[in-house]
């Protein structure tokens, strides 16, 4: 089977921050991508995109720091806390 991922992660870094934000929010939309996570090590936050009809928008920017949890319709007995993704 071919075809988009339902999903697509990607953990910034400061020589790919604007290529994922940008570039690749708008190839993983173009291409159908339903859920798009970006990953930022630096400020311990995780922002959420979903995809609303054609385009993929900011549902959600979640902290380590308020205890927040990455969930997903996609996985719907997933729930990962950040602290555990962020933690030392």
């Amino acid at each position: 089977m071919s075809g988009a991922p339902d999903l697509a992660v990607e953990v910034l870094s400061p020589s790919t921050h604007r290529r994922d934000e940008v570039t690749k929010l708008r190839l993983y939309e173009n291409f159908g991508v339903d859920e798009y996570w970006i990953v930022d090590i630096t400020r311990s936050t995780v922002r959420v995109y979903r995809r609303s009809e054609e385009k993929l928008f900011l549902i959600n920017e979640l902290f380590a720091e308020k205890k927040d949890s990455l969930t997903t319709p996609l996985l719907p007995e997933l729930a990962i806390p950040l602290e555990v993704i962020f933690e030392d």
